[in-house]
């Protein structure tokens, strides 16, 4: 027989021994107390329920907590708040239409108002404001008419970083305005009657022949290739507060002249207009004609603001010969001004500008620089301009509404 080998008594314990189920002892020691805080966990509120020192407030929240009608009320509670919330999304989506088409129908209104003739105060300034805080280009707006009668009165106008395009302004009356960095460009303002505080408002390639503009103190206008003739330019000082006589005593020359609108003209036609009431100091001239204007320096602040000087800026403005402004000292005519030959400037429009004859010669411009002013008004009125009377501010503007021949103004 085959002998047995011996059972031996104590094995050598071996590394896979050392393991329970491939934990290590440290392993299996840290699940253990994992799981000793979960069954706490969960053994705890039955623990706190069974306390009989709990409160009977506590109770009564673990009884309406275990209760199916309790969980089925607050189930349905939570299903009314998702669909209250949907709703309010739904209402709030709806205003939102309802504004839009709203705004979009406030914006049809306001331009069929500015597109339509209606003499005097029509609530056109509105439209304009609300037009332009949507954003709108303001293009066309048709605010004059077609004599004194039937222009347009805006009121109050304000208007910031703004660009009016083709305005029809002609026989209206815009009052108390308040511009600041405005464009205005291929405006028609003829015999229109403006007033304001106009900050840095540009004039370009626009008409505003026997216009009245009255302007408040810190003004600045520059004209650019416009049609000027016949203009009546002066400071507002009814309107805008400027200084009695005994108040421009208290002040010196210098403080006076900064009150002043400052105004300057490039590339335009003042044939006959009347500047009053400015010192020389605020004005500047680039390529313009000032044949007949009168330049009226009888303020009470004019000796001192003559002595300012300021008649260098004359340099770059002429006359016709047989036109020449009035109002000025012959010495500073001679010494910064120069004059032309009508008729030679005549035959030269005709040759190199025919469309200054035009019925509408601004109707479509090309080029940088437009069309030359200075033929656009001797096609125009090729004959020597007389100048206005001297008048005051008040007498002009009545003037505007009342028979011009009852002031001696050519209209």
């Amino acid at each position: 027989m085959t002998k047995q080998p011996a059972p031996q008594e104590n094995p050598e314990p071996t590394n896979a021994d050392e393991n329970v189920n491939g934990l290590t002892p440290s392993e299996v020691e840290g699940r253990l107390d994992r799981l000793e805080e979960y069954i706490a966990a969960i053994a705890e509120p039955i623990i706190k329920r069974k306390d009989p020192k709990r409160s009977w407030w506590e109770r009564a929240a673990d009884g309406f907590e275990n209760n199916p009608f309790s969980r089925l009320a607050i189930g349905l509670g939570a299903m009314l708040a998702i669909f209250s919330l949907i709703g309010v999304a739904a209402t709030a989506l709806g205003v939102w239409f309802q504004y839009q088409s709203s705004t979009e129908e406030r914006i049809a209104r306001a331009w069929q108002s500015l597109s339509s003739s209606a003499p005097g105060n029509s609530g056109k300034n509105q439209a304009i404001e609300f037009l332009h805080k949507q954003g709108e280009r303001l293009v066309g707006m048709n605010l004059g008419g077609v004599k004194k009668t039937d222009g347009t009165y805006i009121a109050d106008l304000e208007l910031e970083d703004a660009f009016l395009d083709r305005p029809n302004m002609n026989f209206g009356e815009l009052s108390g305005a308040k511009f600041n960095n405005v464009n205005i460009t291929w405006a028609k303002a003829s015999h229109v009657l403006i007033t304001g505080e106009l900050k840095n408002t540009d004039f370009l390639w626009s008409e505003l022949v026997n216009s009245t503009l009255g302007l408040y103190w810190k003004s600045s206008v520059h004209f650019r290739a416009s049609l000027l003739d016949g203009l009546f330019l002066h400071p507002d000082y009814f309107e805008s507060g400027w200084p009695t006589k005994n108040q421009a005593e208290n002040r010196t020359a210098e403080q006076i002249m900064a009150l002043y609108p400052k105004l300057s003209f490039r590339g335009s036609s003042l044939r006959c207009a009347q500047l009053a009431y400015f010192p020389m100091t605020n004005f500047k001239f680039e390529d313009v004609d000032i044949s007949g204007v009168y330049f009226d320096f009888s303020n009470v602040h004019n000796e001192d603001l003559i002595e300012l000087g300021g008649w260098e800026n004359l340099e770059g403005a002429w006359y016709y010969s047989d036109n020449p402004p009035i109002g000025l000292p012959p010495e500073q005519m001679e010494k910064h001004l120069f004059s032309r030959d009508r008729q030679t400037v005549l035959d030269i429009c005709k040759k190199h500008e025919p469309r200054a004859f035009e019925e509408d010669p601004l109707g479509e411009l090309d080029g940088p620089d437009g069309i030359e002013m200075t033929c656009v008004s001797l096609a125009r009125k090729p004959e020597k301009c007389e100048p206005h009377n001297p008048l005051s501010p008040y007498a002009r503007i009545n003037s505007l509404y009342h028979s011009p021949e009852e002031y001696g103004l050519e209209r």
